[in-house]
């Protein structure tokens, strides 16, 4: 199954943030695939420890791309 969130940073009514944004979109993935096992493909952006350790603590595999010059 294919899914896909595509988010931007716009004013739109009961627009909050990105980070508030994003996190629901990985609540509602959670939901939405249950016990199923998944894996989170994400562009930059997406690349900040808070993100990360949510996906660490759910225990789910996950791939970002980085910019050239990002370092981890």
């Amino acid at each position: 199954m294919l899914f896909q969130f595509v988010r931007m940073p716009v004013s739109e009514e009961g627009f909050d943030s990105v980070n508030v944004e994003t996190y629901e979109d990985l609540n509602q993935v959670d939901q939405m695939f249950g016990d199923k096992k998944y894996i989170i493909v994400m562009y930059r952006g997406y690349d900040s420890n808070k993100i990360i350790k949510i996906l660490q603590e759910r225990n789910v595999k996950y791939i970002i791309c980085l910019p050239d010059k990002q370092r981890i």
